[in-house]
This record gives structure tokens, sequence and C-alpha cells, in this order.
């Protein structure tokens, strides 16, 4: 699995920890010293030599369930209680083929909490 793909996972984690001490919401761009008094958003700038594209994204899945990589974007980071990170030979033997490229692992602190579980999830 790519280290770019554990630095999603971190830095979601990161995002997830921060807010909830802070109240400062993290968001994309370039990498900026948080301001905590003034509860600027923090900015952080990802670059990694191989990104996560349609066709090379891992398996996303969330209390269980496999979502599609739209529906992630729908999760509420403060919401999010633990990410695991499978690499390739982990992943497809717990789901198969379709985790060849690894697979993110999301737990919401509660079913109730969570939008995603509210959707229809796509059938594989």
């Amino acid at each position: 699995m790519s280290i770019c793909l554990r630095l999603v996972a971190i830095l979601l984690l990161a995002h997830t920890t921060l807010h909830a001490q802070t109240g400062v919401p993290l968001s994309s761009g370039q990498a900026q010293h948080p301001d905590i008094t003034a509860h600027k958003p923090i900015q952080i700038r990802l670059i990694c030599t191989s990104s996560i594209r349609p066709g090379n994204e891992p398996l996303w899945v969330v209390d269980g369930l496999p979502i599609s990589a739209e529906q992630i974007k729908t999760i509420i980071p403060d919401n999010i209680k633990k990410i695991d990170v499978l690499q390739n030979a982990q992943a497809m033997a717990l789901y198969g083929t379709r985790a060849a490229n690894g697979a993110v692992l999301i737990t919401m602190k509660s079913a109730a909490h969570s939008r995603i579980t509210k959707q229809k999830r796509p059938v594989n």
C-alpha cells in the first residue's frame, strides 16, 4: 500500500483529534502553522509520487460495509472513531479482489452519527 494512502488515513485521524480538541477545522491546501487562538483552518498539502485515482483507489469500508469513493466525501470527520489501513494481501484476504489496492477501514463513533449508514450503498 502506498505511503500516500497511509498519510491520508493519518491526516483524517489527526483532523478528527485536532478538531475535537481545538475546534480548528482542517482543509486541504498549502501547509500553514495553525493559529489556534484565531480558529483559522489548518491547511495541509499532500504531495505523493503515486496518487489515489479511479482504477487504483483502495476499498473504502465504513462500519464493516464497503462504500464508494463519492460516499467517503460525505463522512463527517468528527464522527470518526478509528481508521485502519490494510495492505493489499491482507485486504484481499478479507474483501476479495475489489480490495486489490488495499482497504481503508473507518469505524464511526456511532452508527447514528454516520450519514453514510443512511445512504444506499452500491452492490459490488
